[in-house]
């Protein structure tokens, strides 16, 4: 029998008017049970609160919040507390201005939220896996990996999403994603934007683990990063273009990005 998950949406932010926090609860609800659930076998029940006391204690929350106490500069996060059988997943998403479109402002958050319920749903732990190829062409070890499932890491960027009524939320990866090889008519992703497993979308990003060791898979501005957890990202001269002087100047700029926003995502997660 497949799991049904409960999901709790609240706002804690005092930003958002019952009704909205309704409509992305029932856009979720769609996503998860007519998109995701026939993939990956997972259901839900999605519902928005208006207040704490008003959540039955078996739900997972996910909070909208102003600040992320686990990383400063994170979006979103999903994690856990507790420990055996009293482990309890939770999920945050954080509510911030930094523009005047409102329209672009919101959607950006409801896909963090879409992300951080979706992948608590299949993996609440952060223990789901699977087996392949080591995605780094440097490597020289012939050593497999395993891959963490986080069905939005690898489509990370703002407009890989798609509109359930008028609330965007994420795009996600298929099980197929982590196939060993490229199959003829397979989709990898729900909206079809990879042709083949294991693609990233730019500012996308997989974890990994090798020999008991967890690196990172980065695209940022057309180049693939691959960096073990702790040590910076910086960019290779000699895997950037050699004849675009202002392609390497981006990306340098893009990695500095990503060290900011992105990175203290992936540890906490690893």
């Amino acid at each position: 029998m497949n799991p049904v998950r409960k999901i709790a949406i609240l706002d804690t932010t005092g930003n958002f008017k019952y009704e909205r926090l309704i409509q992305i609860a029932d856009a979720i609800q769609i996503q998860l049970n007519r998109d995701v659930q026939p993939v990956w076998f997972v259901g839900a029940t999605v519902k928005a609160f208006r207040t704490e006391v008003e959540i039955p204690i078996d739900w997972w929350v996910c909070n909208i919040v102003t600040d992320i106490t686990e990383g400063a500069n994170l979006n979103g996060i999903h994690w856990y507390t507790g420990d055996g059988e009293n482990r309890r997943p939770y999920s945050k998403a954080k509510y911030k201005v930094f523009s005047a479109n409102l329209q672009w402002f919101e959607a950006d958050l409801t896909k963090v939220i879409s992300e951080e319920i979706i992948e608590k749903c299949i993996d609440p732990f952060g223990e789901l896996k699977f087996k392949g190829a080591n995605p780094d062409p440097n490597s020289q070890d012939g050593q497999d990996v395993e891959f963490l499932v986080e069905l939005g890491d690898p489509v990370q960027a703002l407009q890989n999403g798609y509109y359930i009524n008028d609330v965007f939320v994420t795009n996600f990866i298929f099980q197929s994603y982590f196939y060993l090889t490229k199959q003829e008519g397979i989709k990898y992703d729900f909206l079809g934007q990879f042709t083949e497993p294991k693609q990233l979308g730019e500012g996308g990003y997989q974890i990994y683990q090798r020999a008991g060791e967890w690196y990172q898979a980065w695209k940022i501005n057309g180049i693939k990063y691959f960096v073990k957890q702790g040590v910076p990202i910086t960019p290779s001269i000699s895997n950037a273009p050699k004849d675009n002087t202002l392609t390497i100047i981006f990306s340098i700029l893009g990695l500095l990005l990503v060290s900011v926003f992105f990175i203290p995502k992936l540890f906490k997660k690893s």
